[in-house]
């Protein structure tokens, strides 16, 4: 039993290890200056030209505000980083400025690689995930996480009978969390409302 443990564990470490992005972000998350007011973040972005992702979004979840803004990068010519940082948050304790995580382009168009925070305790984001940001028709972003990585299943070590005794449902449809764009304004991400 000892060994096949051992084998498993040794299996884990190396498949984990198979397969990096060029993406990291620190366990804890940073402050970045510049990000103090909506309007402030708002006009150094209108003076400069901006890519199809770079704005000011809105999470659909908790109505954080967010800004997403390219990276200068020495080593990508073709392809952009983003940085994710929050303008605006609905929790009091997490400072304007602080990272909410980093993203780089895939070779599908529209398609954004991301590391981002999913947990926060006393003002600091930590846990990064892995997400992929799809922009969408009418100003929306598509947020979904992914997991890589070995997944040993424990139910397989008891007997027969008893595997599949219990299982894990999820009906929530994938797809409908992600953010709206509030900055380059586009009259076509909005409803016509007629009085």
């Amino acid at each position: 039993m000892r060994m096949i443990l051992m084998t498993l564990m040794l299996i884990a470490m190396t498949a984990s290890g198979a397969v990096k992005s060029s993406l990291s972000l620190p366990k804890k998350s940073q402050r970045q200056w510049g990000y103090s007011t909506v309007d402030s973040v708002r006009q150094r972005m209108a003076a400069a030209p901006l890519l199809p992702l770079e704005g000011i979004w809105e999470m659909t979840v908790d109505g954080a505000v967010v800004a997403i803004e390219r990276e200068p990068s020495p080593m990508r010519t073709a392809t952009a980083t983003y940085r994710i940082v929050i303008v605006r948050s609905p929790d009091r304790s997490i400072p304007c400025g602080t990272l909410l995580g980093v993203g780089v382009d895939t070779s599908k168009p529209g398609q954004v690689e991301c590391l981002i925070y999913t947990k926060s305790s006393r003002g600091t984001l930590y846990s990064p995930a892995a997400f992929v940001l799809e922009l969408g028709a009418n100003g929306r972003l598509g947020l979904y996480q992914y997991r890589r990585g070995v997944r040993v299943n424990a139910w397989g070590l008891l007997p027969y009978m008893w595997r599949r005794t219990l299982g894990w449902r999820d009906e929530r449809p994938k797809g409908i969390d992600g953010m709206v764009r509030l900055f380059p304004f586009d009259p076509s991400n909005y409803p016509i409302i007629y009085l």
